[in-house]
């Protein structure tokens, strides 16, 4: 069978030439690349309500909040409450008492019968009080400390801004703020649906043996470990050290130990450019930048103002504006 290239008609791939096989190639990929891309044109339009941000995008997200999550919420709570009343709950854990999935059912049953109480009332009821409780508490903190007070305006033309999340999501923020950007996208999508996944999953994986903490060491050892990392992680987010501090003040004259006006008119262009909200010198300033308390045993005088003209990695260049004798001062400084 001829090739179609030359006869402008259809032949298999292994029967044609190599161009038709690169045409063929070339035309699968670019079927698969309009089919992505309507896909994502199809999942941007439900999220949005449209093709951009708007009031439609607003309205939306409200209703999401307001009608579907909280839907899908109490349908998991009504799933929850079902799979207690046939299967039952998960009794107190004894160390003499290890889970064998064959005879865990008719176990539990003849301990039911011996040691049970009815969901309802007695259990329902705990529910209810507890629930009441939690209402109640709830009503008091807002009657007592109102609701939070809110921020000024958005103010466009504010650049010393330093966003970031709520403090019971600081630990995930210090995260991504270790990550390459090429790998933020993936993780803030795939990591909660790993781990939800993950914990769904553990029920099913691991269901046999003891459940007695003092039977379970590597578990409570991998329970300790995570509640450690999440404390060093939100305290790690709410210092930011990757983000510039705009709170920086002028390097004291305690710090510059000398009354040489150059040094001093150095330290001055050091804060005037900014260069203190991303570089330490002797405790004071930003930690995104490397410490510069230093950097005049480690560069020569040519190597600083190369540096400082040229910029570097998240470094603007200041060729344009700075002035040598400024600079030069700067690099006694």
């Amino acid at each position: 069978m001829s090739c179609f290239c030359s006869r402008w008609q259809w032949a298999s791939p292994v029967s044609s030439c190599a161009g038709c096989q690169r045409y063929l190639v070339h035309r699968r990929r670019r079927r698969t690349g309009r089919s992505r891309a309507s896909h994502r044109s199809i999942l941007a339009h439900i999220i949005f309500a449209g093709t951009n941000i708007g009031g439609a995008t607003l309205t939306r997200f409200f209703v999401l909040h307001v009608f579907v999550f909280p839907a899908l919420i109490f349908a998991g709570v009504g799933l929850h409450v079902w799979l207690i009343l046939r299967h039952g709950i998960s009794e107190m854990p004894k160390a003499s008492q290890p889970v064998v999935p064959k005879t865990y059912k008719d176990d539990y049953e003849e301990r039911l019968k011996k040691a049970g109480v009815p969901f309802w009332p007695n259990a329902m009821w705990r529910d209810a009080v507890f629930s009441l409780i939690v209402v109640i508490g709830i009503v008091i903190c807002a009657i007592a400390f109102g609701p939070p007070t809110l921020d000024m305006p958005p103010d466009p033309t504010t650049l010393n801004v330093n966003p970031a999340p709520d403090w019971y999501f600081l630990f995930y923020f210090a995260i991504l703020s270790m990550l390459p950007a090429s790998l933020e996208t993936w993780v803030i999508l795939g990591g909660p649906l790993v781990v939800i996944l993950g914990l769904l999953a553990l029920p099913l994986i691991s269901n046999k043996g003891d459940r007695a903490p003092s039977r379970r060491p590597w578990a409570i050892a991998v329970l300790a470990t995570s509640i450690t990392a999440i404390i060093i992680l939100t305290i790690y987010g709410a210092r930011a050290p990757w983000s510039p501090n705009f709170a920086a003040q002028p390097i004291a004259q305690s710090v510059l130990l000398t009354d040489d006006p150059g040094i001093q008119q150095g330290a001055q262009v050091f804060f005037n450019k900014g260069c203190i909200y991303c570089h330490e010198i002797n405790g004071n300033g930003g930690q995104r930048g490397p410490n510069l308390s230093q950097v005049g045993d480690r560069l020569t005088e040519d190597q600083l103002i190369i540096r400082i003209n040229n910029g570097g990695h998240n470094m603007p260049a200041f060729a344009a504006e700075s002035r040598m004798t400024s600079w030069r001062h700067w690099w006694r400084f």
